[in-house]
């Protein structure tokens, strides 16, 4: 667990999870990654920003692997 870590840390442990659920919440990934919420969240907007993720249309908030799940 990266505790006070960058959000570069914070982003590869956050898809380390996706690759593992494909689907992701603000809070599954800052558990998983050790981070405070905002920077969960600032991780997953910037992969989505890159492509890697795309936000649903959910509550609460959720970023899907779409090729991940293509490939399931």
């Amino acid at each position: 667990m990266v505790v006070g870590g960058t959000s570069s840390q914070a982003a590869l442990r956050a898809v380390d999870l996706v690759m593992e659920r494909a689907v992701v919440t603000v809070s599954q990934v800052a558990a998983f990654a050790g981070s405070s919420p905002l920077t969960a969240r600032t991780v997953l907007r910037r992969l989505e920003s890159l492509g890697i993720l795309m936000a649903l249309d959910t509550y609460p908030a959720a970023w899907a692997a779409h090729e991940v799940l293509a490939q399931v």
